[in-house]
């Protein structure tokens, strides 16, 4: 019995790191306009574009073409958590 209420307290503490580094990043991200996290894949596109027709630096060009799907995952996170807050929002008023 004792190595349930383990698992469980240890379930509620992992839930809880988790929501307090959700916080932290939406927190942070929620100062950044979206079109910034858009602005800087196609600004890393281009880059990588720059790089890779230099014909000297191909290992760099590939290395910040990484960089793209990442700050297009970071810009999709940042919507949908700021959806969701906005929908928190409204069924608190919906119903209070």
């Amino acid at each position: 019995m004792q190595s349930g209420s383990l698992l469980s307290d240890s379930g509620r503490q992992k839930s809880l790191r988790e929501s307090d580094l959700k916080k932290a990043f939406s927190s942070q991200t929620s100062r950044i306009p979206n079109s910034f996290f858009l602005a800087l894949a196609g600004g890393a596109l281009a880059l990588s574009l720059g790089l890779a027709l230099s014909h000297k630096k191909k290992k760099y060009a590939s290395f910040v073409g990484q960089w793209v799907p990442t700050f297009l995952l970071l810009g999709i996170y940042r919507k949908i958590a700021s959806d969701s807050n906005v929908e928190k929002l409204d069924t608190k008023s919906m119903y209070h």
